[in-house]
């Protein structure tokens, strides 16, 4: 038996693909990269930094940094 429920969706959760120290998130084009190029990703308490993206496979990556401060 199956119960309906509802589910409310984040806007501030993202997927990521964790794999040798780097995030990998995966966007469909451009525009997706000008959206995260200057957002700072917390994952398992770490915070990345936006590092590039690979325009063939549709990925943008983020590294570890320690450069960033929270806003009061």
């Amino acid at each position: 038996m199956s119960t309906t429920t509802t589910a409310r969706i984040s806007s501030d959760l993202i997927l990521v693909t964790f794999y040798q120290n780097i995030l990998t998130v995966q966007i469909t084009g451009y525009e997706d990269v000008l959206a995260l190029q200057n957002k700072a990703l917390i994952f398992e308490g770490r915070t990345f930094q936006f590092s590039g993206w690979n325009s063939d496979t549709n990925e943008a990556y983020f590294r570890p940094s320690a450069a960033f401060a929270r806003l009061a």
